[in-house]
């Protein structure tokens, strides 16, 4: 019976030292899975980029550190958002692909002509990558593959990250204005000293602006709607009327606003700027409908006022 359990055993040893042989071949054996980036480049060559579908493209090229909309007026892309993006592309790295059969390309949507996303990079007119993005296989991940190769891969990325339209990059605080120093409005002029909102300028309407005191939080709302400024689109024209005219200074300059009302649409110009632009009404009647009597005090109110100041001092 011992000499039967002595066999067995031995048989099982020399099973495990089989097993761990095999196993050790086929790890030194199967190649092992090596990754590479999907686009070789260096971000700071890269000046332009052209991001397009089947049907439509958008162009982005850098004007010294600010990219630009060069088919919008060469107006300014959103802060950041662009070098984002080629951090995001220049770390994205691919290893074993989906596929590498031609006829897969029309299933994940990456062919020549029909893709979701086609993304080119350029240092001045030489092409330094170009990658095609197709269906998405999971959240926040898509198909991609580079013209010019069969194989398919699955990275984290994201079409919606790269929109094709001019005003999904444009910035939309544009025409925003911080640290506002003075406002001048229809009837009446507010400036700011040590923090301070108080009336300035000429007597509106027999009454002593400067005698008034400022209700601070209505005038710090007016600053703060100016400081959240945004604009919704370009104007596909000049809009015509009689705007409310207004302009502030935030110690850099002076910069002038107009604001129309047309066809049940909201436009503002500013005085660097050619186009107009539309804005919401939100943003329209929060800077237009504040004229010096919803900016003061009223009288009571001044009247409490002046005898804190009595007793403060």
């Amino acid at each position: 019976m011992k000499k039967y359990h002595s066999w067995l055993a031995g048989i099982l040893a020399a099973q495990v030292v089989l097993a761990g042989g095999l196993f050790f071949y086929k790890a030194q054996s199967t190649p092992q899975a090596t990754s590479e980036p999907l686009l070789s480049f260096e971000t700071a060559a890269i000046d332009k980029l052209v991001i397009a579908d089947t049907e439509s493209h958008v162009t982005l090229q850098k004007s010294g550190d600010q990219w630009q909309l060069p088919e919008l007026h060469a107006l300014p892309v959103v802060d950041k958002k662009v070098p984002a993006l080629l951090d995001k592309l220049q770390a994205t790295k691919v290893s074993w692909p989906v596929t590498t059969t031609t006829s897969s390309h029309e299933r994940f949507e990456l062919t020549d002509d029909n893709f979701q996303r086609r993304v080119e990079l350029f240092a001045g007119d030489k092409k330094l990558g170009e990658v095609l993005l197709g269906t998405s296989p999971g959240f926040r991940k898509v198909h991609v593959r580079r013209p010019g190769e069969d194989e398919v891969y699955s990275v984290s990325l994201n079409s919606f990250d790269m929109p094709v339209a001019d005003t999904e990059w444009l910035d939309k605080t544009l025409l925003s204005a911080k640290d506002l120093k003075q406002i001048k409005g229809p009837d009446y002029t507010l400036q700011k000293t040590d923090d301070q909102w108080s009336f300035a300028g000429e007597p509106n309407d027999a009454t002593d602006a400067e005698s008034l005191k400022v209700d601070t939080q209505k005038a710090q709302e007016l600053a703060n709607a100016f400081s959240n400024l945004r604009i919704i689109d370009v104007a596909e024209q000049q809009p015509e009327g009689e705007p409310v005219v207004i302009r502030v200074n935030t110690g850099a300059g002076e910069r002038q606003y107009e604001f129309l009302k047309s066809d049940d649409k909201y436009f503002v110009k500013r005085d660097d700027q050619e186009q107009a632009f539309t804005v919401s009404q939100f943003d329209y009647d929060r800077i237009t409908q504040i004229r010096q009597p919803q900016l003061a005090l009223k009288a009571e109110e001044q009247k409490t006022e002046g005898e804190k100041d009595k007793t403060n001092g």
